[in-house]
């Protein structure tokens, strides 16, 4: 029981690169943040003993979490100006003139559906370049696992409880409860971090205390 606990916490530290949307990476931080919460005693032996290795995979998850959300926002301005620019003349208009992606479609075709579906898809295929799903050689996920690929396409419309949780904010809460409560455990994670990591972690508690400042004013000026 316990080498299969270690064999799937391995695979899933070896395979944090491919996660690419921003809710499976809140996903991983939740989880990994709460096997961390949990009393060492109580944790595997094979757990307690990789801790500090769980603990990097949430710090390199954090590490492409901005990123992340930045090409999601891109991706969503990208389909309200082109949903905008359908809704503002009735007509959906495109300068395509340079663009090598729309070869083959001509000045005369007067089938507005099939443009708007081949714009559409030229906005997904720059936002998936964006979020490196197109990368086969950046992390070894690649061609070989092209359905992975399309599953791991950013949602920005999918809602999900997700939404809500201020990845940056939770782990600044984790890491104080374990210090209160699991100090054990805190000691293992913080203590075994190089200069780079621990430096890294600073920057991310100094933007949760940002990110928690902006959410207080703003919860204010709507009272």
């Amino acid at each position: 029981q316990y080498k299969w606990t270690e064999g799937i916490f391995t695979r899933l530290i070896q395979s944090i690169g491919k996660f690419n949307r921003v809710n499976d990476k809140k996903l991983l931080i939740l989880g990994l943040t709460s096997v961390l919460s949990v009393p060492v005693a109580q944790l595997p032996a094979s757990l307690q003993n990789g801790l500090s290795q769980l603990f990097e995979g949430v710090l390199q998850t954090f590490r492409s979490l901005g990123q992340a959300i930045e090409a999601r926002d891109a991706l969503e301005k990208m389909y309200e100006g082109a949903d905008s620019d359908d809704d503002s003349d009735g007509e959906f208009e495109w300068d395509g003139g340079d663009d090598d992606d729309f070869d083959g479609i001509g000045e005369d075709d007067d089938d507005v559906d099939d443009l708007e579906n081949e714009y559409l898809k030229h906005l997904s295929s720059q936002a998936s370049k964006a979020l490196g799903g197109d990368n086969d050689d950046s992390d070894g996920f690649g061609s070989d696992d092209d359905d992975f690929d399309e599953g791991l396409e950013e949602e920005f419309s999918l809602e999900t409880p997700l939404d809500s949780i201020n990845a940056y904010i939770h782990l600044q809460e984790r890491l104080a409860e374990m210090q209160g409560t699991n100090t054990a455990a805190y000691n293992v994670v913080v203590q075994s971090l190089n200069p780079e990591n621990s430096q890294f972690l600073q920057s991310l508690i100094e933007e949760a205390n940002k990110q928690r400042a902006e959410q207080q004013a703003s919860d204010s000026q709507k009272k």
